[in-house]
Parts: C-alpha cells; sequence; structure tokens
C-alpha cells in the first residue's frame, strides 16, 4: 500500500519477476526497506526440505476441475523443479482437532503445505497450531501470516 501498488505486483517485486516495471519495482523496493521488511525463507533455504502437501477442500473434485487441476500441475513442475516432491489431499473445510486433518499432517511426513481454496477460519487456527509454514492459494487473508498467491499474481496487477 505504501508503494501504492496492488499486492499482486508487490509480490511480483519481492519475487524477482522481471515484468514488473523499473519504476513499479523502485518503489514497492523503497517501501520494503523504509517498513524493515525482511522476506521470508524460501524452500531452497530450508536444509532437508524434501515433501510439501497440496491441501483442497474435501468437496472440490481438483483432478478433474478446470482451475484447481491447472493449480496442481503447476505446483507439481515447481516441485519437481526444485526436487521436492508434492503430496495432494482433501480436507474437511472446518477441521477443528488434529484428528481431522490429512494423515501428512498429522504424522509431519511434510515440511510446507499449499493451502488451495478458502476454509473456515478455526482450520487456519489449526494450521498455526500444527506450526507448519504454509502458502494459501487461491484465497487472501490479512489476518493471517502466511504468503498468498492469487490468479492476479501470475502476470503482475
Amino acid at each position: 500500500r505504501k508503494a501504492g501498488v496492488s499486492l499482486a505486483t508487490a509480490s511480483n517485486v519481492l519475487a524477482n519477476k522481471p515484468w514488473v516495471s523499473a519504476d513499479l519495482r523502485s518503489a514497492v523496493l523503497e517501501s520494503a526497506a523504509a517498513l524493515d521488511y525482511q522476506r521470508r525463507r524460501r524452500s531452497g533455504d530450508e536444509p532437508g526440505l524434501s515433501m510439501l502437501g497440496f491441501i483442497i477442500r474435501h468437496n472440490v473434485p481438483f483432478a478433474n476441475d478446470p482451475f484447481y487441476s491447472q493449480v496442481l500441475h503447476a505446483a507439481e513442475r515447481a516441485c519437481a523443479a526444485a526436487d521436492l516432491s508434492l503430496a495432494h489431499a482433501h480436507a474437511l473445510v472446518d477441521a477443528s482437532s488434529l484428528e481431522e486433518l490429512p494423515p501428512m499432517i498429522q504424522h509431519h511426513h511434510v515440511q510446507g503445505l499449499l493451502v488451495v481454496g478458502a476454509f473456515d477460519p478455526a482450520f487456519y487456527v489449526l494450521l498455526q497450531s500444527v506450526g507448519l509454514p504454509w502458502v494459501s492459494i487461491d484465497r487472501f487473508d490479512e489476518s493471517w501470516p502466511t504468503d498468498c498467491v492469487t490468479g492476479s499474481d501470475e502476470h503482475g496487477g
């Protein structure tokens, strides 16, 4: 906001995407420095990172969904390029106990999560209590301390 650009543009600058103009890049970086922004660690920065989880609502048949199947395939390609494995599972939209989460989370088989779509607030509270880092995909909520990727992030905004 301080730079006067969209969230997607700021995200693209901070991810060092080449399609952002020099003027916008400069404004975002200056604002980030003024706010003492510290970049979160990424998968390549973490020793021993080997598997991510792809979590989607239990009522979304993502393998056949025209949008979410594309998201899954892109995540698979990105993980393969980073030499990571990707496990996927459905989760109850209103899960509020560890026992209601997919086994990959319960048993700590993954070191991070891609959480796709909207879940009830109790689900996010539960995720936070588990201690796994997660990135929200196709759902932005300023109240959660996590990165997010929305549809407009691919081409900037």
